[in-house]
């Protein structure tokens, strides 16, 4: 409403707008200024909420490794004896190992016949023998010396190893040695790799005549006698069974979302809650550059940001502004409860010249007192003969005393005694009940003072006193570039506990009293540093982050399974995220074949049953012998994947997977046949007699065609062998030649004999990895003892105490009342002072931590060792907590995150811990829209909308009322001026009629 200055000109004053204003200042102070006063509360109450859930965020993050047995799980190890190095995964059992290492692995090594020359020609005619290693068999061509061509040219003995590496890929290699003689030349040939199936073998092959296709395997049953080599009958089995399906419209009919009931293999559900969840930030993403801090960001319970997790303080005062020097008092600056300033000298009393005749005697109890103690308090009277008797008797009581006696010679029979404190900066005090023998000693009644001062000359003495004691405290002191005191420590996870007798002096060097344990920042400056930070942790958190449209995606790799985001609410408010829990939907979309075979695969230990697409026809397949597949579900989904409802049922004979298992099966009878099947890289399958022998195939001729074999193919050698010739020179062959056997590892597990064929045994136990490094004498072994790393949890405690306590400080700061009795008005209120929601929440939480959790055998926190404070924190002492963890493991395991117990009725029932309940009492109060918290959170934004509607209208109706009040006097203003103006024309006339009279 604009001021108008001409108001009350024409009644001279009496209305005027300087009353209107007054009069619209009075009534905005008396109901404006209410109203905004509330809304101020409001916004601060939100605000404080806020800092308050991410407090009580902490809480939870801090007490989540208590709830959870895969913390409880994490081992350590610790070895006696050399011959193994396991690596040892978390949730592995406590346990001994005993290993003894009798064989490592080794590769296959032979020697040839000695050649006379390098150049010597391997044959006269062209020829093939096969080496073969691993399962596969490689042919090995010869040029012979009347064969050769200029473009050809005959094979020499030096050629050896270079077609013999080229030919097997370098599975096989060869190098020619000189050992002297007539003949000093022999060719040395070894596997790759270790293990008794890496064994070399060279012999007579015979190739099958075309290659093979896997898919004859999936239509073709092998029975009894439809192969037989060397008289021995190859398939005996009985096969796994297979349906195949009709063929799928990946394009056309996909993508589909199938449901629950859609299809049932082996009357298992495949698309029951099989969806994988999926989420994205509520806007784009623009990162230059963000500090992210430890728990800042929290996915599925995994901390995305503690690697860079060192304590660090920095000063508030620059420490060359210090008044330099300094004498100061010990433990004005103790360090990770180690006194930095406590360099001080000793306290000592030399005594004047002493002689042996002077000391002598006998002296009683109470003769001699230092510090209190009496140096001659045995029942008899002490016989003190010389001076170092006397020194003697005072070193004695140095545990009680804490005074040791230093004996200096002088000679001729002079000593003097030096009395030396132990503990820097303490006094000396000494006393008689008989003066006179003190003056025997040379000794005075009183107390000598000890200097309790450390003189610092400048800041530079001030880090080096620091810095000593970094092997004690692990906290490094550095003056940074700005001046600043910098303190950092060393060890990732450790804190940096701040103590001190003298407060001034903290506050000169700009540093408080506490703990510090804010890790250094991880800078990330960009989407691809953000995408990098998640996906490094995420076998741990089972997310996968990428960046689509300049937005954050989340996507969860197991079906089914939910995604969890909590953090700190100004860096999620950054990434645009929101603390949640985002639920997957029922069903699985499937849009690709991938999608499909991983849905059906993801059921396989319960169906029995894995599934292929071979040309988009989907290949159902048992994983036991002897198993039908049934196939069920809805009619329009089996349609839509090429199966129908039905049952596949198990048959007689061998339907192989692929080549693979063919050959499998061939060289299983390798013992009685004498040969060993291999697949070229031709895909053709090789036969190779190991002895050189004859090779015989009989069978059924239309399923040996389909492996490309034929009985007419059989080998039948003689004395007139092409290869003989070839064989008997290169003596390869000859089990004389064999330099070094390709073997499999052999160790003693626990007592029981172990056959591997590698030298990393990793199948024993699940989560260790055995690297057998050398073997061990009769009589060595290794000693592997693994047991809980009980330090985890023991860190773990401490770090939800320091959590737990902060969020009770913060709650008790919010909601305190504290009275000046002498101005009221000077009495102070948190913000949520009187407020029940809040004001209970400790009660809440300790009301839990207070439970006695039943049959275990230490049944509260208590009964641990914890105190709880008048002001609601908790208290323990360090030591004891870590030797009740360390000692009765099991029962604070039980204690923290629960148990079961046996009922009567022999039913087993689950007993939850205690930071099982405070993990769902959490959730209770801040999970939800409905959850305790976020209604008192609404209830504050509501409460806020309503004041700021209330203000506006008030406002509104304020400035409507003034404004007619204004225009009121505007217009009896003028009323009053046109009748002053009609009164004083009146006074005129009659002025004028008086005066003509």
């Amino acid at each position: 409403m604009p001021a108008i200055q001409s108001i009350g000109l024409a009644s001279d004053g009496a209305l005027k707008q300087d009353t209107i204003d007054k009069l619209k200042s009075a009534d905005e102070k008396a109901q404006i200024e209410p109203i905004q006063r509330r809304i101020t509360e409001t916004k601060e109450q939100n605000t404080q909420l806020s800092t308050l859930l991410v407090s009580l965020a902490g809480v939870k993050g801090a007490q989540n490794p208590l709830s959870k047995d895969i913390e409880y799980q994490k081992v350590s190890t610790r070895n006696i004896g050399d011959s193994v190095n396991p690596v040892v995964s978390s949730g592995v059992s406590p346990q001994s190992i005993k290993i003894s290492v009798k064989k490592l692995a080794t590769k296959d090594i032979i020697e040839s016949n000695n050649f006379k020359t390098r150049d010597d020609i391997l044959s006269e005619q062209n020829t093939t023998f096969s080496i073969s290693v691993n399962n596969i068999a490689y042919d090995i061509d010869i040029v012979g010396s009347e064969d050769a061509t200029k473009e050809k040219l005959a094979t020499k003995f030096k050629d050896l190893p270079t077609l013999i590496s080229e030919a097997t890929s370098s599975r096989v290699t060869g190098s020619i040695l000189e050992t002297g003689g007539d003949k000093p030349f022999k060719l040395i040939i070894q596997s790759r790799d270790v293990g008794k199936k890496n064994e070399i073998f060279i012999g007579t092959k015979i190739k099958g005549s075309k290659a093979i296709d896997d898919k004859i395997f999936l239509e073709t049953i092998y029975k009894k006698d439809d192969l037989t080599i060397n008289e021995i009958v190859i398939f005996t089995k009985i096969s796994n069974t297979k349906t195949v399906g009709k063929r799928i419209d990946f394009k056309g009919d996909f993508p589909f979302n199938f449901n629950s009931s859609d299809l049932f293999i082996n009357n298992i559900d495949i698309f029951s809650n099989t969806k994988k969840t999926i989420t994205q930030s509520l806007d784009k993403l623009v990162i230059t550059g963000e500090d992210a801090r430890n728990e800042d960001l929290v996915l599925n319970g995994i901390n995305i940001f503690d690697t860079a997790d060192f304590s660090e303080l920095k000063s508030k005062n620059k420490i060359n502004t210090l008044a330099f020097p300094l004498r100061l008092p010990i433990k004005s600056l103790v360090i990770n409860d180690v006194d930095i300033l406590d360099t001080l000298e000793k306290t000592n009393i030399t005594t004047p010249i002493l002689q042996d005749s002077a000391v002598q005697g006998d002296y009683s109890h109470n003769a001699l007192i230092i510090n209190g103690v009496s140096i001659f308090n045995t029942g008899d009277a002490t016989s003190i003969s010389t001076v170092s008797d006397l020194a003697s008797a005072i070193n004695n009581k140095v545990d009680s005393t804490n005074i040791t006696a230093e004996l200096t010679d002088l000679g001729r029979g002079n000593f003097r005694i030096k009395l030396i404190n132990d503990v820097q900066g303490d006094d000396i005090d000494i006393s008689s009940s008989n003066p006179i023998d003190l003056a025997k000693f040379r000794l005075y009644t009183g107390r000598t003072k000890g200097n309790n001062d450390v003189y610092i000359e400048n800041k530079f003495k001030l880090l080096d006193f620091i810095n000593e004691k970094t092997s004690e405290t692990k906290v490094v002191a550095e003056e940074d570039e700005n001046g600043y005191l910098y303190l950092h420590n060393e060890a990732k996870g450790q804190r940096i506990r701040i103590k001190s007798q003298d407060d001034t002096f903290l506050k000169e060097i700009g540093v408080e009293k506490g703990t510090y344990r804010d890790s250094i920042p991880q800078v990330i400056s960009s989407l691809d540093d953000l995408v990098i930070a998640i996906n490094k942790k995420s076998d741990d958190h089972n997310l996968i982050a990428s960046i689509k449209d300049s937005k954050l995606v989340l996507e969860q790799t197991k079906f089914g399974e939910n995604i969890e985001i909590k953090g700190d609410v100004d860096f999620l408010t950054k990434l645009k995220l929101i603390a949640q829990i985002i639920e997957p939907d029922k069903g699985r979309l499937i849009s690709t074949k991938e999608d499909l075979i991983e849905a059906i695969n993801s059921s396989s230990s319960l169906t029995s049953v894995e599934a292929s697409i071979d040309k988009d026809k989907i290949t159902l397949l048992s994983t036991k012998n002897d198993t039908d597949i049934s196939i069920g579900g809805s009619g329009t989904s089996l349609t839509l994947l090429g199966l129908s409802e039905g049952i596949t049922n198990a048959i007689n004979g061998e339907i192989f997977e692929g080549t693979s298992t063919l050959l499998d099966r061939i060289n299983e009878q390798t013992e009685e046949t004498n040969v060993k099947a291999f697949l070229d890289d031709d895909n053709k399958i090789s036969l190779l007699n190991l002895n050189g022998g004859s090779i015989a195939l009989d069978g059924d001729e239309d399923q040996l065609n389909t492996l490309g074999l034929s009985i007419d193919s059989s080998i039948k050698l003689k004395n007139e062998n092409n290869n003989k010739d070839l064989f008997e020179k290169l003596g390869l062959s000859k089990a004389e030649n064999k330099l070094q056997n390709a073997e499999d590892s052999i160790f003693k597990y626990n007592g029981v004999d172990i056959i591997r064929d590698s030298n990393k045994v990793s199948d024993i136990i699940q989560g260790i990895d055995f690297i057998l490094e050398k073997v061990d004498s009769d009589t060595s072994f290794t000693q592997i003892n693994i047991e809980r790393d009980k330090e985890v949890i023991s860190k773990s405690f401490f770090d939800f105490v320091t959590a737990y306590n902060s969020f009770i400080r913060k709650v008790s700061d919010l909601t305190k009342f504290e009275q000046n009795e002498t101005d009221a008005t000077k009495s102070e209120a948190g913000v949520f002072q009187g407020k029940n929601t809040i004001t209970s929440l400790p009660f809440k939480l300790s009301s839990i931590l207070g439970k006695i959790i039943p049959s275990a055998d230490i049944s509260s926190l208590i009964s641990l060792g914890i105190t709880l404070g008048r002001d609601g924190t908790l208290s323990y002492k360090e030591d004891e907590i870590k030797n009740k963890i360390k000692t009765e493991f099991q029962e604070v395991e039980d204690l923290f995150r629960g148990h079961s117990k046996t009922l009567s009725t022999g039913k087993e029932e689950n007993v939850d811990g205690i930071f099982k309940l405070l993990n769902d009492k959490i959730k209770d109060l801040t999970i939800g829209d409905k959850s305790t918290l976020e209604v008192f959170k609404t209830s504050i934004e509501q409460e806020t909308d309503r004041l700021s509607d209330s203000l506006k209208r008030t406002q509104e109706t304020l400035d409507k009322r003034y404004e007619q009040l204004q225009q009121s006097f505007i217009a009896n203003d003028a009323a009053i001026g046109r009748a002053n103006n009609r009164f004083a024309a009146l006074k005129t006339q009659i002025a004028y009629e008086t005066a003509k009279n």
